[in-house]
């Protein structure tokens, strides 16, 4: 699921872009664990999720993440990381 389909202003979609929902059966559903590794998805151009990624660089890391340099900026600054997600949550259909 696209969160920035959904709402790009929301803290949701800021913080993680995409998620993965698995059904756990009877409408409950988790969230997959998700790999942040401040990846650019060149193959979509300018859209609002690399647009947000470029930001988060340039607001998080102070400096301009350009092209040649931008590949490093995890390597620099901590590395990508993976984001676990605890429990449940019913949706209605």
């Amino acid at each position: 699921m696209n969160l920035y389909d959904k709402n790009s202003a929301s803290q949701a979609a800021i913080a993680l872009g995409k998620i993965t929902l698995i059904d756990q059966g009877n409408n409950q559903y988790s969230i997959a664990p998700d790999y942040y590794d401040f990846n650019i998805e060149w193959q979509n151009g300018f859209s609002k999720r690399n647009i947000a990624t470029f930001g988060a660089g340039v607001l998080h890391y102070g400096i301009n993440p350009v092209v040649p340099l931008y590949p490093l900026i995890p390597l620099i600054f901590g590395g990508p990381y993976w984001i676990y997600f605890q429990g449940n949550v019913q949706i209605k259909p």
